[in-house]
């Protein structure tokens, strides 16, 4: 609700700054809003009337019969620190309601039955349910999603009624949600996580090991590979940390290197020598 609440408070500078928010998807966030608000008091009236068709009771005492349970749980939900009572008090209820549920559904089935579809309960359930169904058939995909719906008829008024006041007097609980807080983790999952990244740090030792032995034997920049002008191979489209891109000068004094050896080789056969390999 502060979400929705928040989005409808800055709806012009939403609208205008995204472009898949129109008018109407906040017409709708605004409808939601206030169906949020009356759902509550809408599932009790209907609690109420359902109890004084189903089971003829006044609508005195099936206002009273309804009245106290709500206020119970509202009190535990106030009073109580520990967290397990309030959900053993709320399926406790939860059970109750879904009872008194399934003797409405029955009732209205024996109601359709006698006077016919056309009667004002049959008619609401037949609106009801086929909404559901329409939605379900215009949305193929999710169609299965259709198959829980006589178990959220069952739990109308906890998700309604109980869920909401759960949720508005536990409101200092962050454990559940949505809210992004980390939980605190037991001494297991502790020395789990602590086991955990001792291994992937052994691991990367041994990997910058092997990798560090490996290059001892193959270290390729002193071959030329690197760009090292007193290697065996110079290659020119290959990288290394000694790359240059001017290659002027290394061209340079490879050029001079040849001309003094064949300076060289002159004079030594000017003065009768013997070079190994020439003839």
């Amino acid at each position: 609700m502060a979400n929705i609440l928040d989005l409808l408070g800055d709806y012009k500078q939403t609208v205008d700054r995204n472009e898949n928010i129109s008018l109407l998807y906040i017409l709708y966030q605004a409808f939601l809003m206030v169906g949020t608000i009356l759902s509550p008091g809408t599932i009790f009236l209907m609690v109420v009337s359902a109890m004084n068709s189903a089971m003829n009771l006044d609508s005195r005492t099936s206002l009273l019969a309804n009245v106290i349970p709500v206020l119970v749980f509202t009190f535990v939900c106030l009073k109580f620190k520990d967290n397990d009572i309030k959900i053993n008090f709320a399926m406790l209820l939860s059970l109750i309601y879904a009872l008194l549920m399934l003797a409405v559904m029955v009732g209205i089935g024996i109601d359709m039955y006698q006077q016919g579809i056309l009667s004002p309960n049959a008619l609401f359930f037949s609106c009801m349910m086929g909404s559901f169904l329409v939605a379900a058939i215009i949305h193929p995909q999710e169609f299965s999603c259709v198959l829980p719906l006589p178990l959220y008829m069952l739990l109308i008024p906890s998700m309604y009624m109980l869920l909401t006041i759960y949720s508005v007097t536990n409101m200092h609980i962050v454990a559940w949600g949505t809210r992004e807080v980390k939980s605190k983790l037991s001494a297991k999952e502790v020395a789990a996580q602590k086991a955990e990244e001792e291994a992937k740090a052994k691991a990367a030792a041994e990997a910058a090991a092997k990798k560090s032995l490996f290059s001892q034997y193959l270290d390729v920049s002193k071959y030329g590979a690197g760009g090292g002008k007193n290697g065996l191979f110079t290659c020119m489209c290959c990288s290394g940390g000694q790359h240059t891109t001017d290659n002027t000068s290394t061209i340079t004094e490879i050029a001079k290197n040849v001309t003094e050896m064949k300076v060289v080789v002159d004079q030594i056969r000017t003065q009768g020598g013997f070079v190994p390999g020439m003839r």
